[in-house]
């Protein structure tokens, strides 16, 4: 999760799981309630191609081991326990 950290999320540690190919990378952004979803990693860039914001109101898919899927609700994701 993403507080004080933001900033680093999406630099540091974005250029090192691009570069390591990790194929899903989201930064849950606490200030805006938002996720931050980053797909298709391109390592010699240490970049993701594809960047997409995902509101409370939205359901986020999680890509899992072989073509297994968790669906979250992103809402949930900002609710105390």
């Amino acid at each position: 999760m993403a507080g004080t950290s933001l900033d680093r999320d999406r630099t540091t540690k974005l250029r090192h799981y691009a570069s390591g190919g990790i194929p899903q990378y989201v930064i849950l952004n606490l200030q805006d309630r938002t996720a931050e979803e980053h797909l298709h990693p391109d390592p010699a860039a240490g970049t993701y191609v594809t960047r997409t914001i995902h509101p409370a109101d939205t359901t986020l898919r999680f890509h899992l081991v072989g073509n297994e899927r968790l669906e979250v609700a992103t809402g949930r994701l900002f609710s105390p326990r």
